[in-house]
C-alpha cells in the first residue's frame, strides 16, 4: 500500500512516511516493546479483518502473574472510550487475541474510521501497566488502498481512480469551506472518505440489510456521524454532488451538536442540497410540476422524509428552494442563529422565531410568495400529507431504545419515477448520537432504504 506525499522536502519526512505506512497497514498497525513502569513487556499487532472485525494479537511477559488485560479504544470523532477484557488464566507469559467485532449493525465500524487504542495490564500485586496510545485506520483488506490529503481531510481509493478521487476530495473540501462559512462551522476535525468503485464491492462494506433491500437498492453515499467517515460510490454519475451533500450533513451534525436529531428533514436536506456542487434537475422539475398543480407539501409535514417516492423528490425540491430563500433574503447570520438555537435545544418554531421573527408557517408564507405559489390553507387536507412508513435503523449496542432519525436518499434523473426493483436510494446519514459498539455516546448510522429513482446504466 502506498500513500502519496502531499508535502515533504527532505529525507527525514520520507523516513517518517515510511514508518506511517507500517503503522497504518491493514495487516499490522503497531508494535510496542517494553511498555509500562514494571518489568512487563508488551507486544501488540493489529489486523483488519473487516467486515468481521479488528483483531488485536497481544503478547505480554512479566516476572509476576498477569491477572487482567484490557484493550481500551475509541473511534476518533466520538466522545466515548470503551474497553474489552481478555479472558485467560493468570500467567507470566500471555499469548492471546482480542477481536473487536464489526460484523453486526450494532457493532459496525465503517472502513476509513480511525481508532485510538492502548492496553492496560494488571499483575497479581496490583501493579498497573499502561501502553502508550496508538492509532489504527480500519481499511477494507480486499483492496490495496492509496490516500490523498487536503486541508479538510483525506480520501482512500483503490485502482486507477486517482483523478476521480481528486474530484471527490475537492467536492468535499468545497462544501466544507463554503457551507462551513455559511453555517458558522469551522472546527469539525477531518473528513475521512473511502471511495469504492462499484456497487457490489461497496455493498460488502455497508451495514447489513435484508436480501430484498440489497437487491433493489443502491447506496451512493453514507455519512457516519461523529466519526467523520463518508463512504462514496465512485461509479455514481454525480459523485461530486453526492459527496458534497453528505459533507453538509457532517457540518449540520457539528453545527447542532448532540441535538442534530431534532433538525427537521426539510432543513437538513435543504442545506445539503443547497451545498450540492452538482445538483440534479429532478428536484426542480418536481417542484415546478407540483407548483403548477397546486399540490405542494406544507413544511410542517416535512419534519421527516415522506413515504411516497414522488413526495420524497418534491421534498428535496421544496427544501432546497426554502433554504435558498432563507439564505438569499436574510443572509448567513440569521441561519447561524437558527442553528445555534437548535443546538441550545430550541424547537424549530422557537429557533426560527428567535432568528427570523417568524415560525414555519410564517416562513412558508413568505417563501410561497417568492415562488408565486398560492397561500397555504389554514388546515391542510389529509390527502396532502405524506404517508409514513417504517424505516430501518441500526440499533446501537448497549442502548435500550434508539432515537429514530430521518433518512436522506440521493436521487438521479429522471424526475418523478415509479419505484422499481432496480431503484436507487443513495444517501444515508448518521446524525443521531449513540454508540457504535459498547456504551456511551457516539454515532448511530442510518442508511436510506427507500426505492426511488431508476438506476442509471
Amino acid at each position: 500500500m502506498t500513500f502519496p506525499l502531499s508535502y515533504g522536502r527532505n529525507g527525514l519526512l520520507l523516513v517518517v512516511s515510511a514508518i506511517l505506512l507500517l503503522l497504518l497497514s491493514s495487516s499490522v498497525a503497531y508494535a510496542q516493546e517494553g511498555a509500562g513502569v514494571s518489568d512487563t513487556l508488551v507486544t501488540t499487532t493489529v489486523h483488519s479483518d473487516f467486515p468481521d472485525g479488528i483483531r488485536f494479537d497481544i503478547s505480554v511477559s512479566s516476572s509476576r502473574n498477569i491477572v487482567d488485560v484490557r484493550v481500551r479504544y475509541q473511534v476518533l470523532g466520538e466522545r466515548a472510550t470503551r474497553n474489552g477484557r481478555l479472558e485467560f488464566e493468570p500467567t507470566t507469559q500471555l499469548e492471546s487475541e482480542f477481536l473487536l467485532r464489526t460484523d453486526t449493525n450494532a457493532r459496525y465500524i465503517p472502513p476509513g474510521a480511525e481508532i485510538a487504542y492502548s492496553l492496560e495490564i494488571t499483575d497479581e500485586d496490583g501493579v498497573l501497566t499502561e501502553t502508550d496510545p496508538q492509532r489504527f485506520i480500519l481499511l477494507d483488506p480486499r483492496f490495496q488502498w492509496e490516500r490523498l490529503d487536503s486541508p479538510g481531510g483525506y480520501i482512500y481509493y483503490h485502482g486507477s481512480q486517482r483523478d476521480r478521487a481528486l474530484r471527490v476530495l475537492d467536492a468535499a473540501q468545497t462544501a466544507l469551506t463554503t457551507m462551513g462559512e455559511l453555517m458558522g462551522v469551522s472546527d469539525t476535525g477531518p473528513i475521512r472518505m473511502t471511495m469504492y468503485n462499484g456497487v457490489t464491492e461497496m455493498r460488502v462494506a455497508l451495514p447489513t440489510t435484508s436480501a430484498v433491500q440489497e437487491e433493489s437498492l443502491v447506496t451512493e453515499g453514507v455519512s457516519f456521524g461523529d466519526t467523520g467517515v463518508i463512504l462514496v460510490l465512485g461509479s455514481t454519475p454525480r459523485v461530486e454532488g453526492v459527496t458534497s451533500h453528505e459533507t453538509v450533513h457532517f457540518l449540520v451534525r457539528h453545527a447542532t451538536g448532540n441535538l442534530s436529531r431534532i433538525v427537521p428533514a426539510w432543513l437538513n436536506e435543504g442545506l445539503a442540497e443547497y451545498g450540492n456542487v452538482d445538483p440534479s434537475g429532478s428536484y426542480d422539475r418536481a417542484l415546478d410540476f407540483r407548483l403548477s398543480e397546486g399540490t405542494l407539501l406544507p413544511l410542517t409535514s416535512l419534519t421527516t422524509v415522506p413515504g411516497k417516492p414522488e413526495d420524497v423528490i418534491l421534498m428535496y425540491g421544496e427544501a432546497r428552494s426554502v433554504v435558498a430563500y432563507m439564505v438569499d433574503t436574510y443572509g448567513a447570520a440569521s441561519l447561524q442563529k437558527l442553528l445555534e438555537g437548535m443546538r441550545a435545544a430550541m424547537g424549530i418554531d422557537d429557533a426560527l422565531t428567535a432568528a427570523y421573527g417568524f415560525d414555519r408557517t410564517g416562513l412558508e408564507a413568505e417563501w410561497r410568495v417568492s415562488i408565486n405559489a398560492p397561500a397555504l390553507q389554514a388546515t391542510p387536507s389529509r390527502s396532502a400529507l405524506p404517508t409514513a412508513i417504517p424505516r430501518a435503523t441500526l440499533v446501537p449496542f448497549g442502548v435500550a431504545t434508539p432515537v429514530p432519525e430521518s433518512q436522506s436518499p440521493q436521487f438521479v434523473d429522471p424526475p418523478l419515477p415509479s419505484p422499481t426493483s432496480s431503484s436507487s436510494g443513495g444517501c444515508g446519514r448518521g446524525a443521531s448520537h449513540a454508540p457504535i459498539d459498547l456504551a456511551g455516546p457516539a454515532a448511530l448510522l442510518l442508511i436510506g432504504l427507500l426505492a426511488y429513482g431508476k438506476r442509471r446504466s
